[in-house]
């Protein structure tokens, strides 16, 4: 069965992101709205505060839901990439000419004392 994006050019640029997760899978979801992003981050900061697996849960049973991601889409990855994943989520833009790597791009330096 195809996803909305193999049907649809369209949906990674407005409707959804595709991204490449550590384990070599490209994962195409919904995106997260305002709201439900204050949400997630909120469950990812207690997860990441407490440790414990009973705020880690709902935390990627909420994330699961809002992008339609199936958790399988997650084999193999720790637990440190995972919440990666959910904050590149959170934080990704949608285009699809934007590269799926979280790092800032460099900027050129500027030059002290250069021009007249």
């Amino acid at each position: 069965m195809s996803s909305p994006a193999d049907r649809d050019p369209a949906f990674q640029a407005y409707l959804g992101l595709c991204l490449t997760m550590p384990n070599g899978r490209t994962v195409r979801g919904r995106v997260i709205e305002f709201t439900d992003g204050l949400e997630l981050l909120e469950l990812l900061g207690a997860f990441q505060l407490s440790g414990q697996k009973a705020d880690f849960a709902p935390l990627f049973a909420r994330f699961l839901e809002l992008t339609g991601l199936a958790a399988d889409e997650f084999k193999g990855l720790q637990i440190r990439e995972l919440c990666g994943a959910i904050e590149r989520f959170l934080s990704h833009e949608r285009s699809p000419s934007t590269p799926s790597s979280p790092e800032p791009t460099p900027t050129a330096p500027t030059l002290v004392g250069a021009g007249g």
